[in-house]
Order: C-alpha cells, then sequence, then structure tokens
C-alpha cells in the first residue's frame, strides 16, 4: 500500500516511527517473512509475533535494483548512496551529522500542502506559479552553503521547471535512465512475452481500479479503454468455424491465432479480472483474447529459492510480491502499444517504456515531475 502524501513533519514523522526496523526487529520478526511465502504447515498465523504482523508488508531497496545509473554517472559524476532506513539517526550513522533535525549542516526543503513550491531553473524567467503556491529559484538554492539539501515529497507533475538547454540534455539522460534494467525482472517478463507471441505481438492494457479515486471512476476507465482500443484494432467478424472456445492460456492463444482476433495483454491491479464485475464490459468484447499475468504458468521467473537477490538485502523479505506488479508492466510496455488509465502514473510510465522500448504513442495527459 503506497504512503500517502503527508505535510513534511508528519511525513517524516511517519516514515521514522513506520519504515524503520533495527536488527532486533528483523531477528523477532524472521518467521514472518514466510507470510507472502509457500506455506509452511507447521507454523500457525497465531504463533506470529502480533508486532511483526505487518513486517513483510514493505522492505527497502537501492534505486540500483531497477535503474542502471552508469551513464549518469560517468556523465555528471553523480554518486548514489542507498539509505536504508527512513530516521534521522541515519545522517549521524552514516554521515557523523550531529542532531539532524536541527543540524546546520542540512537545508530542509519543506511542504505544507500537496502543492506547496514548484522550481525554477531560469534566471530573470518569471512564469505563472499555476498549481504551486510558491517558487523557488535554482538560482538561489545554489547558494545554500549546507552540504545536504533535504526536500520532502515532490508530489505533483510539472514540479521542477526546465527551460536551461543545459538542463533539458540533463533530463533527457536523466528520463532514459528511469527505464527497467533489471535482468531478473526482464527474463520473467520475456517468458510472458514469448508465449504471447513476441515483442509488439499484441496490444496492452493496463487498467487500474483498486483504490478509492480509480475504483470510482472505473466505468469512465473501461468506456475510455474500449473506445481507444476500438480505434486501434480494426473491427473483424469472430471466425464462425470455431464452435468450442478453449479455457487454457496456450489453447487460447492458438484460438485467436487462428480465428484471426487480436491478443490483448491486461495489466491490471484487479484479482482474478476475469472474474471481477467491473470489467465484464471489456471482457464482453474481447474474450477469451484477453490475457492476464496470473493466467501464465508460474515455473521459476521470481522463484526466491534460486535467486537469493530476490530478497531484501537487509531484512531477508520476499521481494515476489512486489516485484509481481512490476513484472506485469514490463509485459505491457513490450506490447505494440499501451493503453492505460487516464490519471494513473504506473500507467505513464508503462507508457514511457513502451514508447522507449517499441515506439509506441504515450496517451496518458499526465506530465513529468520535472517539466521542460
Amino acid at each position: 500500500e503506497g504512503i500517502q502524501w503527508l505535510p513534511f513533519d508528519e511525513l517524516s514523522d511517519y516514515l521514522a516511527a513506520n519504515r524503520t526496523r533495527t536488527l532486533t526487529d528483523i531477528q523477532r520478526c524472521s518467521n514472518a517473512t514466510r507470510r507472502f511465502g509457500p506455506p509452511i504447515s507447521d507454523t500457525l498465523q497465531e504463533e506470529i509475533d502480533p508486532e511483526c504482523a505487518e513486517f513483510a508488508s514493505w522492505t527497502t531497496l537501492p534505486w540500483t535494483f531497477f535503474f542502471d545509473f552508469t551513464k549518469l554517472s560517468d556523465t555528471f559524476g553523480i554518486r548514489f548512496i542507498h539509505r536504508n532506513e527512513l530516521h534521522p539517526r541515519w545522517f549521524t550513522r552514516a554521515m557523523n551529522i550531529v542532531d539532524p533535525p536541527n543540524s546546520p549542516q542540512i537545508r530542509y526543503v519543506k511542504d505544507s500542502f500537496r502543492h506547496d513550491y514548484r522550481i525554477y531553473d531560469m534566471a530573470g524567467f518569471n512564469p505563472q506559479k499555476g498549481k504551486y503556491h510558491r517558487k523557488l529559484k535554482l538560482d538561489r538554492l545554489i547558494q545554500v552553503r549546507a552540504p545536504i539539501m533535504y526536500f520532502g515529497s515532490l508530489f505533483g507533475n510539472g514540479r521542477v521547471r526546465v527551460d536551461v538547454p543545459a538542463h533539458k540534455d540533463f533530463f533527457d539522460l536523466l528520463e532514459n535512465t528511469l527505464i527497467l534494467a533489471n535482468p531478473t525482472l526482464q527474463k520473467a517478463a520475456m517468458n510472458i512475452v514469448t508465449q504471447l507471441g513476441g515483442t509488439s505481438q499484441f496490444v496492452s492494457l493496463h487498467v487500474r481500479l483498486g483504490d478509492g479515486y480509480f475504483a470510482y471512476n472505473i466505468n469512465k476507465t473501461l468506456k475510455s479503454v474500449i473506445k481507444t482500443l476500438g480505434e486501434i484494432i480494426p473491427p473483424k467478424k469472430s471466425r464462425t468455424d470455431f464452435r468450442v472456445r478453449p479455457t487454457s492460456v496456450h489453447d487460447r492463444l492458438d484460438y485467436c491465432h487462428r480465428a484471426e482476433q487480436p491478443v490483448i495483454y491486461m495489466a491490471t491491479d484487479a484479482p482474478q479480472p476475469s472474474l471481477n464485475i467491473q470489467l465484464k464490459s471489456l471482457y464482453q468484447r474481447y474474450a477469451p483474447c484477453i490475457f492476464t499475468y496470473g493466467e501464465f504458468p508460474y515455473m521459476d521467473w521470481l522463484d526466491v529459492e534460486n535467486k537469493p537477490e530476490l530478497r531484501g538485502a537487509g531484512d531477508g523479505i520476499n521481494l515476489r510480491p512486489f516485484l509481481e506488479p512490476i513484472v506485469d508492466g514490463i509485459v505491457a510496455g513490450l506490447g505494440s502499444e499501451v493503453i492505460g488509465t487516464p490519471g494513473s502514473t504506473f500507467s505513464a510510465f508503462i507508457e514511457r517504456l513502451n514508447y522507449v522500448w517499441i515506439g509506441g504513442p504515450r496517451r496518458i495527459k499526465d506530465g513529468p515531475l520535472i517539466e521542460v
């Protein structure tokens, strides 16, 4: 479950209390890591320490687990430090900074509401603030002498406006760097893509409906998805010489190819999508040629026992439940194009993967964190 936006001080307190674990926590709660793994018959749920109930619901990973920053580091000399805990004491342990909340070595840039400030990089340029309440100028931020500048939430698209040409070059490299590059996840995704017929041989959807906003707007989302799908897939009459529609994944794929029906892959957070009443209108039009992640044989794509790198480095948490939605998104990104959920930042990210990998269009209106 994602962390909701909070004002700077409240968010800091929440992270220190709820996203920090000690060695004692790890030792006491090690059995809780089994909650997301295979069932263990001799371990009853009630035997788990109540304080460990949420232990396996989160973990921390370095950005380098997902992305390759080599070119960014080599080109601009940027050094990355993984902050493995979110308590202020980390600054003391890692950087010898005494009393981090009050240290002159840290300049805090705090936000009090969602669209608090926007950062501008061109001196003398005075565009409208738009939805943001105040302006921060890069030339003023550069003058800060503290070695650490600590920003709170950077929630909101267009938070940083880039107008200086050299900065645009940096942004282009940064955006191209933030493309998933984990070979284990890529291999898992390609296993499914190959079964679907190969790269660009299917149309991808990303349908999000798991929480309040998206669940409330699911009918509007489906209308948009179905409309766009109808525009990119020429209408075809169903073949009548196939009397019985198959049920297994591979028989269905064979059926779709022989019946000349388009193959559709749907990435979604909906459990058991084909049985979800909210998705009925989509399945009525395109079943049995809609395929989802959970339908493909698991095999050993994300087998933790054979891939120790798929356990959290510090706490041993099984990463599989966290990584499967990402693999789902990678598969969608390797389709011919992506039709996403309006307003979903994950849809926008999948579209960007598709744009970089395949050259597909980007439809989601939500802009990036940085506006150019």
